[in-house]
């Protein structure tokens, strides 16, 4: 089960071919010949892929969690070269392992700074609070950040806290995103300057937390808008006071932290898919200021789009809102025409302006990702600079990372 998932029950309780012409997200065959790769990151490891960045030079990193037998695990980051072939100038192998303390961490979300340094974001267990690393182009950890190349950061002493995404402002401050114990649980929120300390200049501390319910709300995504504000979206968690049901939670904060109130009157807004539980998992802006969020409504795919001041758009779906025969959605982007792709349970999707799934990419409401026979749990999603989709995830069974590259 997803840590994220497992970690908000837990609060809770407690086809048709495609076109002969377009060949849309066909595989890449320059791409490891049949345009996949999976890698055994530890051997006979329980793995999990998370995050996903495509360099400009066209080389992949992968971060997640991996296990040695006997271990409660850590960090893992995979570099592939442009070919799909693991970038043995990273680590020496392709592979990097960083336990940042002695319980589990996991890696959730990783960005590139414009120095080639990339920084992995998630949480670690023994500690309950955000866990941040950065590394050097090589892969080794660069020790001026943080406290030897190591960053953690509580919101709420003696509860679990966790970031499940990161993003990095123009100046190169990163906004990291995710999860707060106590009082139910809260959206987290901290933004930290290049050295890794947190910015004072940001909420109390360089810290934001935000609650929708008496239920548990956990944020996963987080995005930076052109005015520099600061779009988190996530789940907001039900309760007896507030809602039978989790709905698709959406803030907006201004560069300061403090919350937007041009957007849904006090920066919040709350969508639900009743009767069934729903919840965002990712988001993407588009270029007239909409924000668009997916996720899931009971057993199926849903998105919402939001128009720039918070409301529904009319134009999506029905009253803003949409769902799909296909499984949850994990992640949102915007190709080279300004269309919505979006991946999840061995599912890649092209969305209309509308919401609706484009049959000039897949007339069968999805693309399946093929790695065989193998369920594959589809997790993020890069388009490259010529327009080539990266999608990684994870193997069911094997537990293995997975990495597929399709043509436009």
């Amino acid at each position: 089960m997803d840590a994220r998932v497992a970690l908000l029950l837990a609060a809770l309780a407690a086809m048709v071919l495609p076109s002969a012409a377009t060949a849309a997200a066909e595989p890449d065959t320059t791409f490891r010949g049949d345009g996949t790769v999976v890698t055994d990151v530890v051997h006979r490891s329980p793995e999990s892929a998370y995050g996903l960045v495509v360099q400009p030079d066209g080389r992949i990193v992968v971060a997640g969690f991996a296990a040695p037998v006997g271990k409660d695990g850590g960090f893992a980051l995979v570099r592939y070269n442009a070919d799909g072939t693991r970038d043995h100038s990273f680590g020496g192998d392709g592979i990097v392992l960083t336990n940042i303390t002695g319980g589990r961490d996991n890696a959730e979300a990783v960005v590139r700074q414009a120095n080639g340094k990339l920084i992995a974001v998630g949480f670690t267990t023994e500690k309950r609070s955000f866990a941040l690393a950065r590394y050097k182009p090589d892969g080794t950890l660069d020790r001026s950040y943080g406290s030897s190349g190591k960053v953690l950061t509580n919101f709420t002493p003696g509860s679990w806290d966790g970031a499940f995404a990161a993003a990095l402002q123009p100046d190169g401050k990163l906004v990291a995103a995710g999860w707060a114990g106590g009082n139910g649980g809260r959206f987290a929120i901290a933004r930290y300057l290049k050295n890794g300390s947190l910015d004072p200049s940001f909420g109390v501390g360089g810290k934001v937390m935000v609650n929708f319910t008496k239920g548990a709300d956990l944020a996963e995504d987080v995005l930076v808008d052109d005015a520099g504000r600061i779009v988190v979206v996530g789940i907001a968690g039900g309760s007896s006071a507030t809602a039978a049901t989790t709905r698709f939670a959406v803030v907006r904060l201004n560069i300061d932290g403090a919350r937007d109130e041009s957007f849904g009157g006090d920066g919040r807004v709350l969508t639900d898919f009743p009767p069934e539980d729903s919840w965002a998992a990712a988001a993407a802006l588009q270029a007239d200021g909409s924000i668009v969020a997916v996720g899931t409504a009971g057993s199926h795919g849903a998105a919402v789009r939001y128009e720039a001041d918070g409301s529904p758009d009319p134009t999506f779906g029905t009253g803003g809102k949409e769902t799909y025969i296909f499984d949850a959605a994990q992640k949102v982007q915007l190709d080279g025409t300004g269309l919505l792709l979006l991946v999840g349970p061995n599912r890649l999707a092209r969305l209309d302006d509308h919401g609706a799934v484009d049959p000039a990419f897949d007339a069968a409401a999805g693309k399946l990702l093929s790695f065989g026979n193998r369920f594959f749990h589809g997790s993020d999603l890069e388009i490259q600079t010529d327009g080539k989709i990266v999608v990684v995830g994870t193997l069911g069974g094997t537990k293995r990372f997975a990495v597929t590259r399709r043509l436009p």
